[in-house]
């Protein structure tokens, strides 16, 4: 009996022993359970490349400085961790190939300017993305980096410098894209299958287009797009084998604002969408000596150009300036031996110094025409470079009279006939006395020199008469 209740006991035991197992493995696979749910809502990502992928609420943030590594189509971020918008930190240079490949649940990215380059199917298949901001630095576009992002509706390309292949094939929700002047290639199948396309813009001048670029297949006959060029859209350019199957495709030159800088530099000519304010407006330009004041509508710069204004047609914009000092130069034409005063540079609204210049015999003014006709007002205040030009007035000094004058000539007359008259009457009371009372004694000689005052004061009368 004893070996019985034994061997009783002992059979008792096991299914005791097989229950504890059993709930210490359930207690343990809870446990791991529940610690890969925690994982799952808050975790922080290891990964190569130096950066920090943190994932909180869904949201993959990723920070730190630096490129991110590249990736294969078998193992990216989406092994790693589901989520449903991901935000990456300034300081990030370039996102990997095929990181967000296939990320079917994300919705919306934040890529920061930092960003220059997206290597190839970084977003390929991210088919609930319907939003996309590509960043504004963003120099390089991998191939089929977006292709299969059915969910996108639009997309502005930056200035960016190489589109790769199949960049946005197959985001057939895609119904308007824009295209930068820094695009001058567009590889084949970059736009394929896009069956919503019904607007294309191209803002710069022809690009080589490939085949199949932009083609969206045979099965969308009936579909129709308007296709915006600077000039250059034609069905020559956009054949079949570009283009696809479109039913109907419209050509529209796009108005083009021109914006004259005034500066020196050429003018810079964009092209912007119909009916749209200007969204693509330059970098303000730069001019010596001024401060850019805006855009204006006139060539004066008095009516400040309103940035609200809708374009339907070509338009030119000036650029406005204030001075911040003006120079006033002295023109002194074709006088000789006259010095040149310096330039003055002075603040601008203010006034001009009359230059220290003294000219022998002329009066010296300044005039603010070549012609000498307006005499310049120094208190005149100068908002602008100015010349001014030299003009002398010759200095009239009283003098005494000459000789070779009317009054002189009548002086000497008086002085003629004066002096004849006293010589006659001398000559005739010396000769009536010489023959009337004898003294002075008669004499030839005398008689001869008497006559001859008689006759210069006769020639003196005569002449001064």
């Amino acid at each position: 009996m004893f070996s019985i209740k034994k061997i009783s006991r002992s059979g008792n035991k096991l299914p005791i022993l097989s229950s504890v197992f059993i709930v210490m493995l359930l207690c343990v696979s809870g446990a791991f359970v529940m610690a890969n749910d925690s994982d799952n809502s808050d975790a922080t990502i290891n990964t190569t490349d130096g950066l920090d992928y943190t994932v909180a609420g869904g949201c993959l943030t990723i920070s730190g400085t630096g490129s991110m590594q590249d990736y294969t189509s078998a193992t990216n971020l989406k092994t790693l961790y589901t989520f449903t918008s991901c935000i990456i930190d300034s300081g990030v240079t370039s996102i990997g190939s095929f990181a967000f490949r296939n990320c079917t649940s994300l919705t919306s990215v934040t890529i920061p300017d930092s960003v220059i380059r997206i290597n190839q199917e970084a977003f390929s298949s991210c088919v609930s993305l319907i939003s996309l901001m590509l960043p504004g630095n963003l120099t390089y576009i991998g191939s089929n980096s977006f292709s299969g992002c059915s969910g996108l509706t639009s997309v502005t390309i930056p200035d960016i410098s190489y589109l790769g292949s199949g960049s946005f094939e197959g985001c057939s929700g895609l119904t308007s894209v824009k295209i930068p002047d820094t695009i001058t290639s567009i590889p084949g199948y970059t736009f394929y299958g896009c069956s919503g396309l019904k607007s294309i813009t191209f803002e710069g001048s022809q690009p080589t287009l490939s085949s199949n670029s932009f083609a969206i297949g045979a099965s969308w006959k009936s579909a129709s797009a308007t296709i915006y060029t600077t000039g250059w859209g034609s069905s020559s350019v956009f054949t079949s084998d570009v283009i696809g199957s479109y039913s109907t495709l419209t050509y529209v030159t796009l108005p083009t604002v021109t914006f004259k800088l005034s500066n020196g530099t050429n003018p810079i000519i964009i092209a912007t969408d119909f009916d749209s304010v200007i969204s693509n407006w330059p970098n303000n330009p730069v001019k010596v000596n001024c401060v850019f004041t805006g855009w204006y509508s006139d060539y004066s710069c008095t009516v400040l150009f309103d940035v609200n204004t809708m374009i339907s047609a070509d338009i030119t914009l000036y650029a406005g300036y204030d001075v911040i000092s003006v120079s006033v130069s002295f023109d002194i034409g074709s006088y000789d031996n006259v010095t040149v005063p310096g330039t003055q540079t002075i603040a601008n609204g203010s006034c001009a110094t009359i230059p220290d210049l003294t000219v022998n015999g002329f009066t010296v003014k300044w005039y603010s025409d070549p012609t000498l006709t307006a005499e310049y007002d120094f208190a005149s205040s100068i908002t602008a470079d100015t010349t001014l030009y030299l003009g002398l007035t010759a200095v009239v000094v009283p003098v005494d009279p000459d000789p070779q004058t009317d009054e002189g000539l009548t002086s000497d007359v008086d002085s003629m006939l004066i002096a004849g008259l006293i010589l006659l009457i001398i000559g005739i009371i010396t000769l009536v006395c010489m023959f009337a009372i004898g003294f002075p004694p008669i004499n030839p000689i005398v008689i001869i020199v008497d006559l001859a005052v008689i006759a210069a004061g006769a020639i003196l009368i005569f002449f001064g008469v």
